[in-house]
C-alpha cells in the first residue's frame, strides 16, 4: 500500500492526538523527545515518509506488545480470584 507523504503526516498527527488524549501530554511529549534524541544516531530521520512509516510500524508493535502483556497480566489477575 503506497502511503502519500500528506496522508502519513495527517495520521502521525491524529495517532499523536489519540495518544495525548489516552495517555496525557506529558507520557507523550517524554516519548517524543526521547524518539528525537534516539533516531538521529540509529540514522532514521522521522520527517521523511520512510522514516515516518519505520517509525509508526515499531511504536506499533510495541503498543502490540504491551497490550498482550496488559492482557497476560489481567488474566493471571482474574485466575488468581
Amino acid at each position: 500500500m503506497k502511503i502519500t507523504s500528506k496522508k502519513l503526516k495527517r495520521i502521525i498527527k491524529e495517532e499523536h492526538r489519540r495518544l495525548q488524549r489516552e495517555a496525557g501530554g506529558d507520557l507523550v511529549d517524554s516519548l517524543f523527545q526521547i524518539l528525537d534524541q534516539e533516531l538521529p544516531g540509529l540514522g532514521v530521520d522521522r520527517s521523511s515518509p520512510e522514516g515516518a512509516e519505520s517509525v509508526a510500524a515499531a511504536l506499533e508493535a510495541i503498543a502490540g506488545e504491551v497490550r498482550s502483556e496488559a492482557g497476560q497480566e489481567l488474566a493471571e489477575r482474574r485466575r488468581r480470584r
